[in-house]
């Protein structure tokens, strides 16, 4: 007698693995447009070339490296139509731009390329707009904007203003210039004005970082705190290093009421970058005006970080002014006024000081 024909279990359950994980691959391939889109992004940024472009590829490359602009453009801009989307043609294609003159083109490439799904690729292109978008096409249009840095050296905003001004009418598409414009507008009130310039930037590059820092000082000062934290918590870069960051984010959050936690923000930042003058000054003011107004170890807290950050502006030796070097923090503070206000809170915590012992031991002060 035969046996019953066996049925192979395994393979078939197998088969019907395979079978539902093609259905459900058709599925999501049909109701995931966005997924599709990101494989095809994908695909096109790591695209290999074909052996033409190969060959392009080394020549516009080989252009690049010896200066030749129009050459390297042209090969370029030929990769570009075979290859739309490559990261490594995006890169060289906005350089050739670039350095032809081509700015405006230039940052719409890197824009675009900045927008990556890959952390690298992102990252690279966001520095290289960052670099096209400051960058001077001429030694002229430089100089009109270093007079400019030279007047907000010594606080004559109209006159910085007006260079900066003349700087654009070279170069309009400068983000440099238009955010020390951004700067004046704020130094004199015209937020409106300065609102503007800021949408300009955003569609220059929407990933420039200062820009942020200064749309959130903005809706600060017009009193909108909670936006403006919102802004600055949202920004994605490391941060520690800018000093107006820690001040600005602690003002915003003074400003909601949170006292503590702007106290603790500065308190926190001073610990940890010990030369950050603003910031000491900036702790001392809050510590004085958060009420503690018979705390003799606030007041005396006080007075040290005054003294430290006296030092460390005597410190500086002949500079005028007081800035970090950090492209986040191209605000310049006279060193005379900043020393002034130094000591003018120094009196007031000696005269408080003073005070609060005369009520506590009045027959010492007597003799």
């Amino acid at each position: 007698m035969k046996k019953p024909y066996k049925i192979d279990v395994s393979l078939t359950r197998l088969l019907l693995k395979v079978e539902k994980i093609g259905l459900i691959g058709v599925v999501c391939w049909a109701v995931c447009p966005v997924a599709l889109g990101a494989v095809e992004k994908s695909v096109r940024e790591h695209a290999p070339p074909t052996p033409f472009s190969m060959t392009l590829m080394r020549d516009a490359q080989g252009f690049l490296r010896e200066g030749k602009w129009p050459e390297a453009l042209t090969a370029f801009r030929q990769l570009s139509k075979e290859s739309p989307g490559s990261f490594s043609i995006g890169m060289g294609f906005s350089r050739a731009l670039f350095e032809s003159g081509k700015r405006q083109e230039a940052i719409e490439i890197l824009r675009k390329l900045g927008g990556s799904d890959s952390r690298e690729y992102r990252n690279r292109a966001r520095k290289r707009l960052r670099v096209v978008s400051h960058a001077f096409l001429t030694k002229e249009t430089f100089q009109i904007y270093q007079d400019g840095i030279n007047y907000l050296l010594v606080d004559r905003i109209k006159e910085a203003k007006k260079s900066f001004e003349r700087a654009l009418e070279s170069e309009p598409n400068n983000v440099e210039v238009l955010l020390r414009l951004v700067q004046c507008h704020v130094y004199d009130q015209e937020m409106d004005r300065a609102i503007e310039r800021l949408e300009t930037i955003e569609k220059l590059d929407p990933f420039e970082t200062e820009m942020r820092l200064w749309k959130a000082r903005i809706f600060h000062l017009q009193g909108k705190h909670k936006l403006a934290i919102d802004i600055l918590l949202k920004i994605d870069d490391n941060m520690e290093d800018s000093e107006h960051y820690t001040l600005w984010l602690s003002h915003a959050y003074w400003g909601l009421g949170e006292r503590k936690r702007a106290t603790e923000i500065l308190a926190k930042n001073v610990k940890k970058h010990a030369w950050n003058i603003l910031a000491l000054l900036e702790l001392a003011k809050f510590r004085l005006t958060k009420g503690y107004l018979n705390d003799v170890r606030i007041f005396l807290e006080s007075r040290k970080d005054l003294q430290i950050a006296s030092s460390r502006l005597d410190s500086l030796g002949s500079s005028i002014t007081y800035q970090k070097k950090n492209h986040l923090d191209r605000i310049f503070y006279q060193k005379a006024n900043l020393k002034k206000e130094i000591q003018n809170y120094l009196a007031v915590i000696d005269e408080r000081l003073t005070e609060i012992t005369r009520v506590k031991f009045p027959k010492e002060e007597e003799k």
